[in-house]
């Protein structure tokens, strides 16, 4: 019988419930993002002045902006009354299970027995993962390893549990995000792919791929074809943050610099790995990034996609990481998609998809 696998061990698929499928608990992403950026835009962070960092109510629109991933004031990594509150808000409003996606190979600060207490203490499941992020966040140890010791290193932790604790992973997570030779992606994110890939097929488990600009659909859909052919059943694969590419022009420059560019929502990307029977995120909900869709242009196209029947490979999630987001802070948290876009699917007719894309897709992912 298929089981899913949380930080406090197995349970059954219809135990899951409610689930928001893509966020980060209990970690420190400062370090991580600081390494994801290019040098020069690295050098203006550090140059910020930690007056402007610090998590208070005049820098709030800051933090929320992007700046919150670079604030110590920020990261939820030891702070378990604050994120045992922030999950209780989210049982409050229906919510029984998140999903963790932050990789353990990665510079994240990850605590892994605090994942067990705060499952225990709020009352929600949660299931972790284990894997590698986007190249400039892979520590050397493991970006020096070959494919076939990462697919060993990934097997053991799924045997026996991470970092010396018994919390097993419930999926493989790594990222295309980084422009490279191979199919245009850094062959160090292609080796990861490939590992998490091998044990997802042998093993069963999901592989949860996070794409970002300007990964598009010469990069999204030859990765998506490469896992599937390491073996990965379809249902099994999650191509993660979709909703965050279907703006175009991608950026706001490019919008700005020609009177004549329109901007619009494109699902044709989606559209095609749907229909390779993969499934997609709507992952950042109440996101306010510069640059990323609005929640407006989520639901213009989350609906299209609805009514042309693809309401079964859908799932939602928000990829909060830092407090400024916080329900403690005033602003969402992991209840963003349940106050923004449920009541407007319920008034368009989407009950049943309702279901779908919380509760029957999750645990149709997470289960093997």
């Amino acid at each position: 019988m298929k089981t899913i696998t949380t930080v406090c061990g197995k349970i059954k698929p219809e135990e899951l419930g409610f689930t928001s499928m893509h966020e980060h608990l209990l970690c420190d992403f400062t370090e991580m993002m600081k390494c994801s950026i290019a040098p020069a835009a690295r050098a203006g962070v550090e140059q910020i002045p930690a007056s402007m960092l610090a998590l208070n109510m005049a820098n709030l629109y800051g933090l929320r902006s992007g700046m919150g991933s670079f604030s110590k004031d920020c990261t939820t990594l030891g702070d378990m009354e604050y994120m045992v509150g922030e999950l209780k808000a989210f049982a409050a409003m229906g919510g029984k299970a998140i999903v963790d996606a932050s990789p353990m190979a990665a510079k994240t600060g990850k605590d892994l027995k605090g994942l067990q207490e705060l499952s225990e203490k709020s009352g929600v499941h949660v299931v972790t993962c284990t894997g590698l992020y986007v190249a400039s966040t892979q520590p050397e140890e493991y970006k020096n390893m070959s494919e076939d010791d990462l697919v060993a290193l990934f097997k053991r932790q799924m045997d026996e549990g991470m970092d010396d604790t018994k919390v097993k992973p419930g999926f493989m997570k790594c990222a295309i995000n980084t422009v490279g030779d191979c199919m245009g992606v850094d062959e160090s994110e292609i080796k990861a792919v490939r590992a998490c890939a091998r044990v997802a097929a042998e093993t069963g488990c999901s592989i949860h791929i996070h794409n970002g600009y300007p990964m598009g659909m010469n990069e999204c859909v030859p990765v998506a074809q490469m896992v599937l052919e390491l073996g990965v059943r379809p249902e099994k694969l999650l191509m993660l943050h979709m909703d965050s590419l279907i703006l175009r022009p991608h950026t706001d420059l490019e919008y700005i610099s020609d009177i004549n560019t329109v901007k619009t929502v494109d699902i044709e990307l989606m559209r095609r790995l749907l229909d390779m029977g993969v499934n997609v995120g709507f992952d950042s909900w109440d996101m306010q990034v510069g640059g990323f869709p609005t929640n407006v242009d989520r639901l213009k196209a989350l609906v299209e996609l609805l009514k042309r029947g693809y309401g079964g490979q859908i799932v939602m999630g928000h990829d909060v990481y830092d407090k400024s987001r916080g329900v403690a802070y005033g602003y969402s948290g992991y209840t963003g998609f349940i106050r923004s876009a449920l009541p407007t699917l319920r008034q368009l007719g989407f009950e049943k998809e309702i279901g779908l894309l919380t509760v029957e897709n999750p645990a149709k992912i997470l289960a093997y």
